[in-house]
């Protein structure tokens, strides 16, 4: 309402209308200049037969462990409220749409909760600033299995935080559009879903902010077996949610490749909507989780983007690891435009001075793409608001000239393409 009352308002006096204009332009620089020394490098990526869906700005996502093992005093208690501050200023200075944070302080390990001081509960600092901002916020209270008794659950230290801008992005229907997910054993990490829909496509976006387990067992020997655990309680509770978000919204569809079909277990097709699964997964590219999630349709922003992954994205003097953990995996619906590089050469420490935390920050643009492949499957799951109208002479399927169109209604010459995007309404 708010969109439409401003449209009006602009419609009605042409320069406030330019003021809008300069001030989105304004934006779009302030959203292209480096962030913590880094800078955006554009992806010269595009599928074969694409056509772009939407042509307003691309959406970002960032994704940031934003706990550092070096802030923490003595006894193994607290992330510095310092650094904290310094972090959400970080994050807002990116001006993302989407934002995923893991290892949110909710209190001193060790220590019961308590207000937000220099070792204390940070999730206040986080969620108050983000929502002062035009953020909504997701921040699920974690419990964890104590190893004394499996049957003593206590509150988690950390979680995860997942945020999305209001002007952008609004919740999904259906009560499963928010879900804290169940990671199982003695996991003290965490892992939430969240089903959102896009304002200016109505396109639904199922999103996982994940964090796994590192993949070591006793006496420090690798074993990955509870990080994959944790990955399939993810992948599990997004496909619920994908589908439980897709009951409310629209009816099943099928294909010509049977019953159920659009409704697949791949998530890159889940209920025909696209998906964003992003965070601190704790595994290396050549990683089994790594693959499980190539294996599901999905592939690495940063890996389209840069022909492959960084070189680094965590330093961990505590455990003297430098590596890539991080990443933002997207559905093929999604086409990365471009992403915050890394820094080259990479800093000899984290944190530092730019960085409040042993993690980098990772930041992709992305833009809703639609392939023939694709809307070959589409069905009727493309919102109403989505497809472009009959033309208002010669009725549907016809254009003003009274020739029948090619089939779907799509205007590029020779093609044959079915997409709803470009169909008339039913």
């Amino acid at each position: 309402q708010d969109l439409l009352t401003e449209r009006r308002s602009e419609m009605a006096d042409p320069r406030a209308s330019l003021q809008a204009h300069r001030r989105a332009r304004a934006g779009a620089e302030n959203a292209d200049k480096a962030v913590m020394g880094r800078r955006w490098v554009d992806a010269d990526v595009r599928p074969a037969g694409a056509k772009q869906q939407h042509r307003h700005r691309p959406l970002r996502v960032v994704t940031w462990n934003v706990q550092a093992e070096r802030t923490r005093d003595s006894s193994g208690k607290g992330f510095s409220a310092v650094n904290a501050r310094k972090a959400i200023a970080r994050v807002l200075e990116m001006q993302p749409h989407l934002v995923f944070l893991q290892e949110v302080q909710l209190r001193a390990k060790g220590g019961e909760p308590a207000a937000s001081d220099v070792r204390g509960d940070h999730s206040r600092l986080f969620a108050e600033a983000l929502r002062a901002a035009g953020f909504a916020v997701y921040l699920p209270e974690q419990t964890v299995e104590s190893r004394s008794d499996g049957r003593d659950r206590r509150p988690a230290a950390m979680s995860v935080l997942t945020a999305w801008a209001k002007s952008r992005l609004r919740l999904a229907e259906g009560e499963g559009a928010l879900r804290a997910v169940e990671m199982g054993g003695f996991s003290h990490k965490s892992a939430a879903v969240v089903a959102l829909v896009e304002l200016r496509s109505n396109l639904r976006i199922n999103t996982a902010n994940v964090h796994l387990s590192v993949p070591l067992g006793k006496g420090g020997m690798q074993d990955d077996r509870q990080q994959l655990r944790e990955l399939e309680a993810a992948i599990t509770c997004l496909r619920a949610t994908a589908l439980a978000t897709h009951s409310v919204d629209k009816k099943p569809t099928t294909s010509n490749a049977g019953p159920g079909a659009a409704l697949s277990s791949r998530l890159a097709e889940a209920a025909g909507a696209v998906t964003l699964l992003a965070g601190d997964l704790n595994a290396l590219p050549a990683s089994a989780a790594y693959r499980q999630l190539c294996a599901q349709g999905m592939t690495s922003a940063y890996a389209a983007a840069l022909r492959a992954e960084p070189e680094y994205t965590t330093i961990n003097e505590a455990f003297g690891f430098v590596g890539t953990v991080d990443y933002i995996f997207a559905s093929p619906g999604m086409r990365v435009k471009r992403v915050l590089g890394l820094r080259s050469p990479r800093p000899q420490a984290l944190p530092s001075a730019a960085c409040p935390s042993d993690h980098e920050p990772l930041a992709a643009d992305f833009e809703l793409w639609c392939t023939r492949a694709e809307s070959a499957n589409a069905g009727d799951r493309t919102p109403v608001s989505e497809r472009r109208p009959a033309a208002a002479e010669g009725g549907a399927g016809m254009d003003k000239m009274g020739k029948r169109r090619k089939l779907g209604g799509c205007s590029e010459p020779g093609s044959e393409c079915d997409c709803q995007t470009h169909a008339p309404p039913r």
